[in-house]
């Protein structure tokens, strides 16, 4: 079929993007041409998204857009995919302050407690930055940096304009958001400062936590103003001083945000103690949509391959003022086939002799395919530890922390095969395109952490919540190994309890997905063996 659109460079994009894929420059013509504020483009992974919504923003010339990505890794990509078109800005921690002669952040920089600063106007690094944004008819940041910045948006109320907004990886919207609107106060190991005040004196009973927070409110402002104060007036900018202003903004602002919270919305509003941490969030996050993310734009861009209406319904949005636009999967279906292999079902009462056949398991699916690279999706970073120390195949495993994520997956990435990365996080954000992976084994279906009191609540209040938080975690894990049409990934789930949940929560998938779901015929046994296993696809 011809295309409907001339080549995506003739506008404005790189050269390289001489031809559209499948579908995406139907999808740039319905996006165009909606005449809805709220637009969902629900995209297969590996479809082509940050083409379709670039070329999408272009056409609209005159108008300025800004894309905001879930993680630093998407931003990345789109900073070298797309860098002449789209500008890249960041938070003011990952901008050196010149003041400071380096040694600090921008984000630590006197300026922000009101000294006048010489270089804002030229010479600094993060101000240079936001000056390129501002001029730019696109510019790509991360949520929290958009949902800070109180004069970003569309109106009066705002100094910096935009007319579009693009929401990527937009399942994860309602808990970007949640996330967003969660502070923490964290009591120190030695129990001396004015935080282990705050948790000590935390109420027993709800009825005393607003009388509680409005005094700490107080108290830390009062603090916050006469260090903001010398900073200002006395010059002292010294380390001890700028460490405390940051350390009492952070502190004022979780406080400021508690108070406001149970004045104006108290029963969406939990605030509990656990340990030497207080924790305050949201119950529902579908208040703020408007205010703190959409900001009154007139055309938002919600787009991932696994938003659902069940997405909109969380952010308070009602289904039909949004148009969707919903594509077919462009790559082959032989290509990204979910593999179901009998094993074990795992939960909470799983025995140490079950746990050893799920071992097991994964070692007969690695035992025919260690002339290729793969991941271990091991879900929590206990199981990651234990398939590292218990697997045959150890020496070619590769793992990471919280800390060293985005390293690991680079030296994972230009590491020969037999290369096994075992991670618990890699459902979404990051790419694996051809032979950086072949295949992958899913341990266990995801569920959000039920021990969290917030996520409790929401459960308690929609039983559904917790299996579309899984369902659109499996759906973006098995996307990563498959970026485009000549690639294809062996895709493994080792957890029986896919069986009914692919049944029952069938709606939280789009239809593509479903059609990828083959369950592998196995011999009933007490052993799992390797014979089970499908034998490898050739290289």
């Amino acid at each position: 079929m011809a295309d409907l659109l001339p080549p995506p460079y003739s506008f404005g994009v790189d050269s390289r993007f001489d031809s559209w894929r499948q579908n995406q420059d139907m999808v740039v013509q319905h996006v165009v041409d909606s005449e809805h504020r709220l637009i969902m483009p629900v995209c297969p992974t590996g479809f082509g998204k940050s083409l379709m919504y670039i070329v999408s923003a272009l056409i609209n010339g005159g108008s300025r857009a800004v894309i905001l990505t879930s993680t630093r890794a998407l931003q990345d990509q789109l900073k070298n995919e797309h860098e002449g078109v789209v500008v890249d800005l960041r938070g003011k921690d990952n901008y050196p302050c010149k003041m400071l002669g380096g040694y600090s952040t921008c984000g630590k920089g006197p300026c922000n407690w009101g000294m006048r600063c010489p270089f804002v106007k030229d010479g600094c690094l993060y101000y240079d930055q936001v000056k390129k944004a501002m001029a730019a008819p696109i510019i790509s940041t991360n949520y929290a940096y958009w949902m800070n910045r109180g004069d970003w948006g569309y109106g009066d109320d705002y100094t910096f304009q935009f007319s579009t907004l693009i929401c990527d990886e937009a399942h994860e919207l309602p808990e970007i958001l949640s996330s967003f609107l969660t502070k923490e106060i964290i009591g120190s190991r030695e129990g001396k400062g004015i935080k282990d005040e705050i948790v000590e004196s935390f109420p027993k009973s709800k009825s005393g936590i607003k009388e509680w927070i409005r005094h700490w409110h107080k108290t830390v402002s009062s603090q916050y103003e006469d260090v903001s104060w010398r900073i200002k007036e006395e010059g002292d900018y010294g380390k001890e001083t700028l460490d405390l202003a940051h350390f009492l903004q952070r502190l004022w602002e979780s406080t400021s945000f508690i108070n406001h919270g149970i004045e104006e919305d108290p029963e969406n509003m939990i605030v509990y103690k656990s340990g030497n941490r207080i924790t305050s969030s949201v119950v529902w996050p579908y208040h703020y949509t408007e205010s703190t993310l959409f900001k009154g734009i007139e055309k938002v861009i919600l787009t991932s391959a696994t938003v659902t209406p069940k997405t909109i319904g969380l952010l308070g949005i009602d289904q039909k003022d949004v148009d969707v636009v919903e594509v077919d999967h462009p790559f082959p279906l032989e290509n990204r086939i979910l593999n179901y292999i009998h094993t074990i079902g795992l939960n909470y009462r799983t025995t140490d002799m079950e746990m050893l056949k799920w071992l097991a398991r994964i070692d007969q699916i690695l035992e025919d395919r260690l002339d290729r690279k793969g991941i271990i999706h091991s879900v929590s970073y206990k199981r990651q530890k234990l398939i590292m120390e218990s697997s045959d195949y150890t020496q070619f495993m590769i793992g990471h922390n919280s800390r060293n994520t985005i390293e690991t997956v680079e030296r994972f990435k230009s590491s020969s095969p037999p290369a096994i990365f075992v991670s618990p996080v890699m459902t979404t954000g990051y790419d694996f395109p051809d032979d950086e992976i072949r295949y992958q084994i899913i341990g266990k279906i995801a569920y959000p952490d039920t021990s969290d009191p917030i996520i409790k609540r929401r459960m308690q209040m929609d039983r559904d919540y917790a299996p579309y938080i899984a369902m659109q975690r499996l759906i973006q894990t098995c996307g990563r190994g498959v970026r485009n049409k000549e690639d294809w990934c062996e895709n493994f789930i080792i957890d029986n309890n896919i069986e009914w949940f692919i049944r029952k929560y069938k709606s939280f998938a789009p239809k593509w997905f479903q059609d990828s779901f083959r369950t592998v015929r196995v011999k009933k046994r007490s052993t799992p063996m390797k014979e089970d296993v499908p034998k490898p696809r050739p290289v």
